[in-house]
């Protein structure tokens, strides 16, 4: 599950990098918590 979570931030902010500097900066930050969370 968290797995699913990192791949989808991971995504989101892929997708969200070249439409708003704001939203790829959140998705990096939910990208950096799953990856506490998987440590």
């Amino acid at each position: 599950m968290l797995y699913s979570i990192l791949y989808w931030e991971n995504v989101m902010y892929k997708n969200n990098e070249a439409n708003s500097s704001v939203r790829a900066k959140r998705g990096k930050k939910g990208e950096n918590l799953a990856l506490t969370m998987l440590l």
